[in-house]
């Protein structure tokens, strides 16, 4: 009894810190489309942007990943609550507008500074104007040496392997 009374508590532990990541991730985007880079609602969202992913330096890696109806963070679904309904809905409409499947984040506090979120945030919000999105967030996380970043590849293009002789029916 008491191992699944720790259980639940780490599983709440992680939804806490999830939803805290991925609403510190939605400050700063927000804050940059607004703010110059040295108006403090932008570092400050910066800086929270920046703790809430280092909560989760010891595994050091950080998979944020949407589907159809919801986000998943490091294979756990973030639970839409009353609190987070609406943050949950904005961010699955922003990742779809960009045909982002999500982000892994290698957490390396050194690598990643407040310039380096700003310039992120500002890429992840442009993205939406470029033709091909995805493949235009990769190509400037590579040009801007944002190499703690990298774009998820969509699962079902992994899985899908060619048969000799089957066509699509699309």
């Amino acid at each position: 009894m008491t191992q699944q009374a720790f259980h639940i508590e780490t599983e709440n532990e992680l939804q806490r810190q999830s939803e805290a990541m991925l609403s510190a991730l939605f400050r700063v985007l927000h804050a940059v489309r607004i703010h110059q880079s040295n108006n403090a609602l932008v570092t400050e969202a910066a800086a929270a942007f920046i703790q809430a992913l280092i909560r989760f330096e010891e595994e050091g890696r950080l998979t944020l990943h949407t589907t159809g109806n919801g986000f998943y963070l490091q294979g756990e679904k973030l639970r839409y609550r009353k609190e987070t309904a609406n943050l949950i809905g904005h961010a699955l409409a922003y990742f779809e507008r960009r045909a982002l499947p999500g982000l892994v984040f290698t957490i390396e506090p050194a690598r990643i500074t407040e310039s380096a979120v700003l310039d992120l945030a500002r890429l992840l919000n442009q993205a939406e104007r470029a033709k091909d999105p995805e493949t235009w967030i990769e190509q400037q996380l590579d040009r801007h040496r944002l190499d703690w970043v990298e774009v998820l590849s969509t699962p079902e293009e992994e899985a899908t392997p060619e048969i000799e002789g089957v066509t699509s029916l699309s």
